[in-house]
């Protein structure tokens, strides 16, 4: 009865083995087709994309995207010219904002949803960083 016990332990064991195996490679082929939608940088070895958790967040190159954002790119076949836009916003939005949250995903992005005009509140803060660098040199 125990020996039993365990070979059915052990038997499942190897099938969620395989089964993860299964999943990396999945991801790994997602990351593959989205660098290739979008011509970014592509690696060969799978553990080279993933930069916080497995099926989190990949790197291309200087890139950071998210898995949900790859699959759904490729899901809905999203707008190729739309994703650098969509990038280059959330990054100054992130820089405004921080992250707590209200940017837009990528799919809400192509769906039109509604933007911050960000441009003028960059160009404030570019101004206040600009006077407190001048400020620091009278200083010395």
């Amino acid at each position: 009865m125990v020996n039993d016990m365990v070979t059915d332990k052990e038997k499942k064991h190897e099938l969620a083995l395989r089964a993860i195996e299964g999943l990396r490679a999945a991801a790994v082929e997602v990351a593959n087709l989205f660098a290739e939608k979008h011509e970014l940088p592509r690696y060969d070895d799978r553990d080279t994309y993933f930069v916080d958790e497995f099926c989190g967040t990949c790197m291309f190159g200087d890139y950071a995207f998210g898995m949900q954002t790859m699959i759904e790119d490729l899901t809905d076949d999203l707008p190729e010219e739309e994703l650098m836009r969509w990038y280059d916003y959330t990054c100054d939005y992130m820089e405004v904002f921080g992250s707590s949250g209200g940017c837009p995903n990528f799919r809400a992005w192509c769906q039109g949803c509604p933007r911050v005009d960000l441009g003028p509140i960059l160009e404030k803060e570019r101004e206040l960083e600009e006077m407190i660098a001048e400020a620091k040199e009278g200083l010395f």
